[in-house]
């Protein structure tokens, strides 16, 4: 199987505190995060022991990537780490981490 990398960066100028409003709240991603076409709570923290989401992006190619997503660690307001996945053999981590005002970077 041929490893993928996605890297996005986002620069928000705001300080981390105000940053994490919206990248500690997965549901609020498509305000600024463009190709995603639309996120899902599959499960909170209190029924399943872990935020779980999906993700639908678009981009210039012909088809959509379905993302499932398990939030596994929060450190407000510096990182978010999410275990994803496509389908059941693809499967990835993705981490939000705020680097002082106005950087982000998405993995």
């Amino acid at each position: 199987m041929a490893a993928y990398s996605f890297v996005s960066a986002w620069k928000i100028s705001a300080p981390p505190e105000a940053a994490w409003e919206y990248i500690g709240d997965p549901l609020r991603w498509q305000l600024f995060w463009p190709g995603l076409e639309d996120v899902k709570l599959l499960g909170d923290a209190s029924s399943s022991g872990a935020e779980a989401y999906e993700f639908v992006f678009k981009s210039f190619l012909p088809f959509r990537v379905v993302l499932e997503g398990r939030v596994t660690s929060k450190q407000a307001p510096r990182r978010l780490v999410m275990k994803t996945q496509a389908s059941s053999r693809e499967r990835g981590r993705s981490i939000c981490r705020i680097r002082g005002m106005g950087s982000l970077t998405h993995r």
